[in-house]
């Protein structure tokens, strides 16, 4: 990049530094100077994307989610009525 562009784009160029983290190349009279930020930037993480329903017109709230509860933690039905108490 000349410094003509930056001089253009300054802020906008030094929020794409920020967010993405990659270093921009300004020259100058022959010369290269990076305007890169002072720590590494934190990428976000990107997650595989799935399909989370396998039918999408089903009612998920008529579903009965306590065989799942139970078995992540070990609560039986009367358990629970009895703590809710």
């Amino acid at each position: 990049m000349k410094a003509t562009q930056l001089r253009a784009n300054l802020y906008k160029t030094l929020d794409e530094v920020i967010a993405t983290g990659k270093p921009v190349r300004v020259e100058r009279k022959g010369k290269v100077v990076l305007i890169a930020p002072e720590q590494p930037v934190k990428q976000p993480r990107v997650f595989k994307k799935r399909k989370l329903l396998v039918n999408p017109d089903e009612d998920i709230t008529q579903i009965d989610w306590m065989a799942e509860w139970r078995k992540n933690n070990a609560v039986s039905k009367s358990e629970f009525k009895k703590k809710k108490k």
